[in-house]
């Protein structure tokens, strides 16, 4: 007996009608067609057998009609083995529908289950395809900020204390020259950002599901060619600005352009601006720490890296600030 899903079949109209195979059909070899596709698709491999008098009794036409117009029918199946007979294209529907009725039968353990081997199979195939890949590091040993001009990436491991650039080891492989690829897209590397930023607040991983994900699409379609400097920069002065550092991303996400300096709690420049991010007033902010820079300087004009991190990077109170061994690291490690 036919499963419950099996009582009903898709039937595309457009493609129906827009076959010239099934056009140059007699109307009654027509519906015979059709009603060996509904014995396919309601059999238990979405096959009938490839037998003269069944086909004449399961299209309806009995042995006369089917005699006339089995030749112009048959050209719409192939055998397979085993003596039957199959049509490819209601196969592919017959197997997606049986896959959903039986996924929706499941338990949510048996669904679990499920995902894991899928993903499982997914990632041996990628490795079969691609070869292995290095593992990552954990991102949530480290933390990230940028020099004032967001022109380099700074990364510090909080477990061994060493600071690493954005740069990556070079490959021994003689590469030919050529021209360069389009740059890939950067929601991976951003995210991996937020994480990173998220952790060095809260010491927690952030909620993540379609609402950040969405969130996360949207900013970087909205800023096709922001590099991935710009996002860094955008995330340390969110984390030295006067938010609420504990709100999931999905909610700020949008506004994260918006973090070009680091704000105060009335969404004003940090530094005492007037106007949230107008380059006058960015300037006047950069200016005042250079002065205060050469008011605390000693008497060779120098500056100790904890100094500058005041000056560019000021903390607010209860806040965790970036660790002083590396808050003066600014282009190249040098001050």
């Amino acid at each position: 007996m036919a499963e419950r899903w099996q009582q009903w079949m898709p039937f595309h109209i457009d493609k129906f009608r827009g076959s010239p195979d099934v056009q140059a059909m007699h109307p009654a070899a027509r519906w015979g067609y059709i009603s060996v596709l509904a014995s396919m698709w309601q059999s238990d491999d979405c096959t009938v057998l490839n037998d003269p008098l069944d086909l004449a009794t399961k299209s309806g036409l009995g042995d006369e009609l089917w005699a006339l117009y089995s030749p112009r029918i048959m050209r719409k199946f192939e055998p397979i083995d085993g003596g039957r007979l199959r049509n490819s294209v209601l196969h592919c529907e017959w197997l997606e529908a049986k896959r959903k009725f039986e996924e929706g039968q499941m338990t949510p353990d048996e669904l679990a289950e499920l995902s894991r081997k899928r993903r499982e199979a997914g990632i041996l195939g990628n490795n079969k395809r691609w070869g292995n890949r290095k593992i990552a590091t954990d991102l949530s040993q480290t933390d990230i900020f940028c020099d004032l001009d967001g022109r380099k990436v700074v990364a510090s491991d909080r477990l061994t204390e060493t600071t690493t650039g954005t740069e990556t080891k070079p490959s021994t492989k003689t590469k030919t020259p050529r021209a360069e690829k389009p740059r890939k897209g950067l929601y991976e590397p951003v995210k991996d950002l937020i994480f990173r930023y998220y952790r060095a607040k809260n010491e927690v991983d952030p909620e993540w599901d379609g609402m950040e994900g969405k969130s996360l699409s949207m900013l970087l379609a909205a800023n096709p060619n922001a590099p991935i400097e710009h996002w860094t920069r955008c995330l340390t002065n969110r984390f030295h600005s006067e938010v609420a550092h504990g709100e999931r991303p999905g909610i700020w996400l949008r506004k994260l352009s918006s973090f070009i300096v680091p704000l105060n709690q009335y969404g004003k420049p940090l530094n005492g601006g007037i106007s949230n991010g107008k380059l006058e007033n960015t300037l006047e902010a950069t200016v005042g720490a250079v002065q205060k820079l050469r008011s605390t300087a000693n008497g060779s004009g120098s500056h100790s890296a904890e100094t500058v991190g005041n000056a560019l990077f000021p903390g607010s109170a209860g806040e965790r600030a970036i660790p002083s061994p590396h808050v003066g690291q600014v282009i190249d490690g040098k001050l």
